[in-house]
Order: structure tokens, then C-alpha cells, then sequence
């Protein structure tokens, strides 16, 4: 808690013989310090103007599935064949398992991150790659529900941007896949509305943003 320190200073009026009061006496009779408290503002009131993390997540393993079943498979075929022939057949086991874990680090690496102003894409397991999208820009989303990951409830969230660079984004093997949709559309429409734009279609396919204030 913050403190101000304020002094008050306090004249009694002197009289003199003649019982008038002497008006330009500066003589100070009392000096007194006093403090006022002075609250903080609430933590949870943030700017309109600063940008929130609201989300972020991994995709599921799951959507490796396939490959780790590749990988299984080969590995079972080169232990097979090692039973049969020599034991240094089993080095052979160095390239499916090594590609399957390069498989898991591609997925665990990447990341969805979704924020009050933009959604972020990273990717890359050495060399790490970050892609943003305004929030205004994307256009359209779509759920989609395999039913592989309909069973472990999992979804993947397909977005259509206007965005010149990533036109299409897909967030998948999510979880709360419509919880997602619901926050990210409930900020497309908070931005557009505070920045005052609207996204216009022209004929040629490409689009475009004008400001509402200049129609």
C-alpha cells in the first residue's frame, strides 16, 4: 500500500496591547505530519490495449498413430529377421525408432497459442519458426470431428484467413475443440468492432479490410 505524506500547518492569530489581531505574523505554532492511504488499483483490471494469453496447447500424439504403427511394424519385421540370421541385423532397429522419435518431437514442438489480438503457430524442433494471424483476419472455422478422435474426444479447428502468408491453419487433435471456436470467435468480433474494420470480398479472390470511419 502506497503512503502520502501531506503536512498541515496550523497559526493561532496573536493578539497585541491594543487588541487587534496582528496579521502578518508567519509564526508557526504546530507542525503536524499525517498519512493517507492510497489503494492500489485492482490487479485484475487490465488496459483494454494489452494483449491476453487466452489459450494454448499441443496436438494429441495421437495423430502419429499411423507412423508409430509403421515403426512398430518394421521394428517387429527386423527383430524377426535378426531370429533367422544375425544379431547385427538389430542395428537396423536405428532407423524406424529413430524416426518415430523424430516423429514425437515434430508434434510435441509445435504449439497453438491464441491471445486477445493474434494466434500463434510455432514450429520447428532445432530451428523454431513462429507464424502470427491477426484475429480480425480470419474469415471463417470450421469443426472437424474424425471419428478416431471423436472417441478420445479430440477435434481439429480449420480457420480460413485473409492472411497473404497462411491463408489456412488447421489446430489439430485438440481438446474442448468448441470451446476454442466459441473464445476465438467471441475476439474476431471484439477486434473488428474496436479497430472498426470489416473484411470486403472483391471479385478477383483477393481480400481486403476497409475502415468503417472512412465509409
Amino acid at each position: 500500500m502506497c503512503l502520502c505524506a501531506a503536512r498541515r500547518t496550523t497559526a493561532e492569530p496573536q493578539l497585541g496591547s491594543n487588541g487587534f489581531i496582528q496579521r502578518n505574523t508567519r509564526k508557526l505554532e504546530k507542525l503536524r505530519t499525517f498519512y493517507l492511504p492510497l489503494p492500489h488499483p485492482p490487479s485484475n483490471i487490465l488496459p483494454m490495449t494489452t494483449e491476453r494469453a487466452l489459450w494454448s496447447s499441443s496436438p494429441s500424439q495421437f495423430i502419429n498413430f499411423s507412423k508409430f504403427l509403421i515403426g512398430l511394424l518394421v521394428s517387429a519385421a527386423i527383430i524377426a529377421a535378426a531370429c533367422y540370421t544375425n544379431y547385427y541385423v538389430l542395428y537396423g532397429l536405428i532407423l524406424p525408432v529413430g524416426w518415430s522419435l523424430w516423429q514425437y518431437l515434430v508434434v510435441r514442438c509445435l504449439r497453438y497459442e491464441l491471445t486477445s489480438e493474434r494466434i500463434r503457430l510455432r514450429t520447428g524442433v532445432f530451428n523454431q519458426q513462429v507464424n502470427e494471424i491477426e484475429l480480425y483476419r480470419i474469415k471463417d472455422t470450421t469443426i472437424q470431428l474424425p471419428f478416431l478422435l471423436r472417441i478420445i474426444k479430440l477435434g481439429t479447428l480449420a480457420l480460413v484467413t485473409s492472411d497473404r502468408t497462411l491463408p489456412e491453419l488447421e489446430l489439430k487433435a485438440i481438446r474442448n475443440v468448441r470451446g476454442v471456436r466459441d473464445m476465438l470467435r467471441e475476439n474476431v468480433e471484439r477486434l473488428r468492432d474496436l479497430k472498426r474494420v470489416r473484411e470486403v470480398d472483391f471479385e478477383g479472390g483477393d481480400d481486403d479490410f476497409e475502415d468503417l470511419d472512412t465509409l
